[in-house]
Formats: structure tokens, sequence, C-alpha cells
């Protein structure tokens, strides 16, 4: 995420328009804001008090304009590599999940800026929508048993570690966006957390309840755990 100078193939659940332009669009609004697109009404402002209420779209469309070819190219290289390990959540919950992280990050940013009591620049970047996919896309990473997935993983948790470096050593404000997606990111990572657990739990119960017909036939199961095998 950079603060401006200024002040003031994809699953087939997804929706109908895929993960896959998520990074074609924020890399074409990036591009027509280097050819001379005015891009002040997309970034979200911070240094001008009561100008976000003007403008209050900019809490997600400063996530599609980047300041320079390098900030653009860092952020859909992580992006890409987040949108290809969470792809087993399906469309619908990519995009959600990079929208709560690319609000809450605005929301953070805001928040902790004024808490602080110095409002930086400007904010654009994609990076707090990134930081959401990254808890995800690590675990479902290191998980996948894919040697690719296992390094796109180590990638991401390199740059997550790298960035809270960053932010010890430089105290760069954007880093008060990124923990609104890493929030995001966070409580994503908790609800697949649980689902996980459950699912294991019920596949240990079917496994079970089979070894007991076997032994016992079916007659012996009860009604729950005939139920369940029909799961």
């Amino acid at each position: 995420m950079v603060v401006s100078r200024r002040s003031s193939t994809t699953d087939k659940r997804s929706l109908p328009v895929p993960p896959l332009l998520l990074p074609l669009l924020i890399g074409g609004v990036s591009l027509a804001a280097f050819l001379g697109m005015p891009e002040e009404l997309l970034e979200l402002p911070g240094g001008a008090e009561g100008l976000f209420w003007s403008r209050p779209w900019s809490l997600l469309s400063y996530a599609f304009v980047h300041r320079t070819p390098l900030h653009l190219l860092f952020s859909l290289v992580l992006l890409s590599a987040g949108l290809r390990l969470t792809r087993p959540l399906g469309g619908k919950a990519l995009w959600a999940l990079f929208l709560s992280g690319v609000v809450l990050g605005g929301v953070s940013y805001l928040a902790l800026s004024a808490l602080a009591g110095s409002p930086g620049g400007n904010l654009v970047g994609a990076s707090a929508g990134v930081c959401a996919l990254m808890p995800v896309a690590v675990y479902r990473g290191m998980r996948s048993g894919r040697g690719i997935d296992s390094v796109l993983s180590l990638l991401l948790a390199a740059a997550a570690a790298g960035d809270a470096l960053l932010f010890v050593l430089d105290g760069a404000p954007g880093f008060l966006s990124h923990i609104g997606g890493y929030l995001a990111g966070g409580a994503a990572l908790g609800v697949i957390l649980h689902r996980d657990r459950q699912s294991a739990l019920r596949e240990r119960a079917k496994e079970e309840t089979l070894r007991k017909a076997r032994l016992s036939g079916v007659g012996a199961l009860s009604e729950r755990e005939r139920r369940l095998l029909l799961v």
C-alpha cells in the first residue's frame, strides 16, 4: 500500500464476474491513471478532514488506483498468488473477502491515523484486499501438498512478515490499512478452520459407524448413525 504525498481459470461456483477479472480491472484502472485519467476522485482522502464524506465511494475505489507501475506490478503479483491459492473457495467468497479487506483497510487507515493525531495523505493501492487473502491463501497453500502452492504460500508469508518489519523500521503509514485487511483475512480463516474441523469430525464419526456396521450389521445402527452414512 502506498500513501500519496498529496493531502486531501476459475472455480465453477464463481460469480458471473469471475475473480480473474479482479487483476484485470485493477490493472486497467491503474493504467488509465498512468495515461492521464484524473485519479484524485478515486483516492481515499486521508489529509483533508471531512473530505471523505464528500466521496464515500473512495472507500472501495482507492484499491483500483496505484501510484507507480512498480507498485501496480507488486500488487498484481501478490494478488495473483493469493487468488490461485484461494480459488477453491469460489468466486463469490473471493470477491467478498477481497472487498471486505479493502473496506476494513480504508476504515482502519482513517481511524488509526486520526487516533495517532497525524492524518496521512491520500491512500491508494490494492494491498489491503491482498492482505485479506493472505491468511487463507497461506493456510490453503501449505495444506495442498503441491510444490508450487507451497512456494506461493511461503512467498505470501514472507511478504506479510516484510510488511510488518517495514512498518516497525520505517513507520510506513500505508500499513495502517493493511491491519484492516489482515483482520478480515484472519476472521475468514477462523471460519474456514472451524468448518474444516467440523468436516473432519463428521468423517471420523462416519468411519466409526461403518466399522460398527461391518462388525455388528446394519441392524445394530441407530437412526442417527444411518442418517450419518447418507450424508
